[in-house]
C-alpha cells in the first residue's frame, strides 16, 4: 500500500509525453511511468548490467599551467674542455733584469802561446857541494891464493887438573816394582811395594815410598811403565806433580791384557825438585791391580833413564 502511494505520488509529477513517442518508450523502459501510461505498476528492480566498455579519451584539459618547482641540486662537475687557442695579444712590458748569477767553473787552459823563446838569461852561480852518495855494493873480489905454512910454535903450558867426580854417579837409571793387590780409584797414584833397583845412589833421581821418584837435578828423561789390572778399558798416564805429561795416557782395551806406556820430558833448573807418579785417569772405575798366581810376580812398574844431566 506505502509503495503504491509512492508510485502515485512519483508519477503525478510525470506529464504523459504522446506527441513524442521516443520519449515515451525511454521513460517506460526506465519504469519512470507517469498517470497516464499503459505499463501498469512497476516491477521489482532488475540485476545490475554488466559493466560497459570503457568509452574513448575525452579531449586534453585546457586549465591553467601550474607554478614552477624549486631548482633541483647542482649536477657534477663536467669533464675539463680541450684548451682554447692561444691569445694574440700584444706582448707585455719587458721586466727588470734580475740579480746576476754566480761565477761559472774555470774554463780549459788555452793552448800554449806561439811566440818566439826569450833570449837565455845568464849563469847563476855554483851551488855548494852535495853530500857524499852511498857506497856501492859492487861484488867482493876473489880471495888470493893460500900463504905458506908458518913454523911451529912452542907447546903450551900444562892445564890444571879437573875436580874429582862424586862416587856412584855413572848409575842413571832406576827401577821400581809392585807385588801386592792394589785397588787404585780414579785419580789416585799406583803405589809400589818394592825397594828401587839399583839400592844405591842414583845422580839426581831417588824414590819417595809408596808412590813417587823425585827428581832434582835439570836433564832429558825416558820414563816406560806396565801394569795388570783385571778390568777393561784401565786408562793410565804419568804425571809431573800435578801436571799430565803429554803423550804418556795409555788404556787396556780388555782385562787379559797389559797397560804398556811410556813417557819423554824435560826438566830445567827452575823445575826442579818435582815429583814423578803414576795414575788412574779413568773417571768412571778404579783399577784394580791382581796379585799373580805366582810368587814375586809384578802387576805394576816404572823404570826411568836419565838421557843427559
Amino acid at each position: 500500500m506505502l509503495q503504491t502511494t509512492a508510485i502515485r505520488e512519483r508519477t503525478m509529477k510525470m506529464p504523459c509525453f504522446f506527441n513524442d513517442q521516443s520519449d515515451y518508450e525511454d521513460r517506460c523502459a526506465m519504469n519512470d511511468c507517469c498517470d497516464c501510461c499503459c505499463c501498469g505498476r512497476r516491477g521489482v528492480t532488475g540485476a545490475r548490467g554488466a559493466t560497459g566498455p570503457t568509452g574513448p579519451t575525452g579531449p586534453t584539459g585546457t586549465g591553467a599551467t601550474g607554478a614552477t618547482g624549486p631548482t633541483g641540486p647542482t649536477g657534477p662537475t663536467g669533464p675539463t674542455g680541450p684548451t682554447g687557442p692561444t691569445g694574440t695579444g700584444a706582448a707585455g712590458a719587458t721586466g727588470p733584469t734580475g740579480p746576476t748569477g754566480p761565477t761559472g767553473p774555470t774554463g780549459p787552459t788555452g793552448p800554449t802561446g806561439t811566440g818566439a823563446a826569450g833570449a837565455t838569461g845568464p849563469t847563476g852561480p855554483t851551488g855548494p857541494t852535495g853530500p857524499t852518495g852511498p857506497t856501492g855494493t859492487g861484488a867482493t873480489g876473489a880471495t888470493g891464493p893460500t900463504g905458506p905454512t908458518g913454523p911451529t910454535g912452542p907447546t903450551g903450558a900444562t892445564g890444571s887438573t879437573g875436580l874429582t867426580g862424586t862416587p856412584g854417579s855413572v848409575v842413571n837409571g832406576l827401577y821400581v816394582y809392585n807385588f801386592a793387590e792394589q785397588q787404585v780409584e780414579p785419580g789416585d797414584p799406583v803405589t809400589f811395594d818394592q825397594a828401587p833397583i839399583p839400592t844405591l845412589p842414583v845422580l839426581g833421581m831417588s824414590f819417595i815410598s809408596p808412590s813417587s821418584i823425585q827428581f832434582t837435578l835439570p836433564g832429558v828423561y825416558h820414563v816406560t811403565y806396565t801394569a795388570l789390572p783385571q778390568t777393561a778399558n784401565t786408562t793410565l798416564a804419568l804425571f809431573l806433580d800435578n801436571t799430565e805429561i803429554p803423550g804418556s795416557r795409555y788404556t787396556a782395551p780388555s782385562a787379559s791384557e797389559s797397560v804398556n806406556g811410556m813417557g819423554f820430558f824435560i826438566l830445567t833448573a827452575g823445575q826442579v825438585p818435582t815429583l814423578l807418579t803414576l795414575r788412574n785417569v779413568d773417571n768412571q772405575q778404579d783399577a784394580n791391580l791382581q796379585d799373580g798366581q805366582q810368587p814375586n810376580t809384578v802387576n805394576a812398574s816404572i823404570f826411568v833413564q836419565a838421557i843427559e844431566t
